[in-house]
């Protein structure tokens, strides 16, 4: 049997308007298990397959989907009553059986399965999950009756929303460590993608540069862990930057004071947008960190219409820079 998205979950009712790319899913599964397959994207809504090792998406035993789509205008309990009047009418000679495993204002989780007797033997586990502004659905079919995925139904149940733009850092974040010296960490949310990091040799010394990519790719975020030979405080190098950028460009500059776990401040500065396509313009918060010789460059860059809402994450991103005092000694 083909995998048919429409039969297995998805039943388009009561779309209220385009996606909203600030909320996305949380959801952790094995990924030595499973392998991203395809994706199906309309204005509508975007759908993510994963199948299992040695499997693929007309020949499966096992199959994961996510889906985000606008936010339902109707209840979730009447779209899974939907959902499954579309199952039933796709097998119209087949017993189609159902259990709802928990329901609350938000989030609607049920199962349904065809007895093994069938000639297409599958149980289905599907959860519906309300956003602000989207709504997610997870989905996982099994062929093994023998076989289930029990860890995988239990991240169902975990997997929550997360607003892009206001990820509280300190329950949703993940420690980053810069692997190539070991010497400072910080805290950024689990959702930034790790992108890369390299070095560079230069005459004072070794340059360590790591580059995160924000969720959708709406940004970016660099840092550069450089040598501090003049012993130059962040205020200078701050300096020494917004020299430069008045000398080449007009756009206009913004301080930022943040204040430290410890009460002292830090200062950052946002330049206004660059125009850097004929349908992007980039903003961009900078500012600087020392320790012991050395000095970081922390740059967050994302696109005009995003810029405002990530700054607070930037700027608890670039507080929870640390250096590791017990390997600088």
């Amino acid at each position: 049997m083909r995998f048919n998205m429409k039969s297995v979950f998805l039943f388009l009712v009561g779309i209220s308007s385009s996606l909203f790319a600030s909320e996305d899913l949380l959801m952790k599964f094995s990924e030595d298990k499973w392998k991203f397959e395809s994706k199906y994207e309309t204005e509508q809504f975007e759908t993510y397959l994963y199948t299992i090792e040695g499997e693929s998406i007309n020949n499966w035993t096992e199959i994961l989907t996510t889906t985000r789509m606008p936010r339902i205008n109707i209840t979730l309990q009447s779209y899974c009553a939907n959902v499954l009047s579309s199952i039933q009418s796709d097998y119209p000679n087949v017993s189609i059986d159902y259990q709802i495993i928990d329901k609350g204002r938000t989030s609607f989780f049920f199962e349904w399965w065809i007895e093994n007797q069938s000639e297409n033997p599958q149980h289905n586990w599907i959860r519906v999950v309300n956003g602000e502004n989207n709504t997610f659905v997870i989905c996982y079919s099994s062929k093994k009756a023998d076989a289930i995925d029990f860890e995988l139904k239990e991240s169902i149940v975990n997997a929550k929303i997360l607003d892009l733009c206001r990820l509280n850092v300190k329950n949703e974040c993940a420690l980053y460590t810069s692997y190539s010296n070991q010497m400072f960490s910080f805290k950024i949310p689990q959702i930034w993608t790790y992108m890369d990091s390299f070095q560079e040799s230069l005459e004072a010394g070794t340059v360590f540069t790591h580059v995160f990519l924000l969720p959708e790719e709406n940004g970016v975020i660099v840092i550069e862990d450089f040598p501090n030979s003049q012993n130059s405080s962040t205020y200078e190098f701050l300096k020494m930057e917004l020299e430069t950028v008045r000398k080449n460009s007009t756009n206009s500059i913004h301080v930022v004071k943040m204040k430290k776990e410890d009460g002292s401040q830090s200062v950052g500065v946002v330049f206004d947008p660059q125009k850097v396509s004929d349908v992007n313009n980039i903003k961009k918060f900078s500012a600087y960190y020392n320790y012991a010789n050395r000095a970081i460059k922390f740059t967050a860059s994302a696109s005009s219409s995003m810029f405002e809402a990530y700054l607070p994450l930037f700027k608890t991103a670039f507080l929870s820079l640390k250096s590791k005092p017990s390997e600088l000694k």
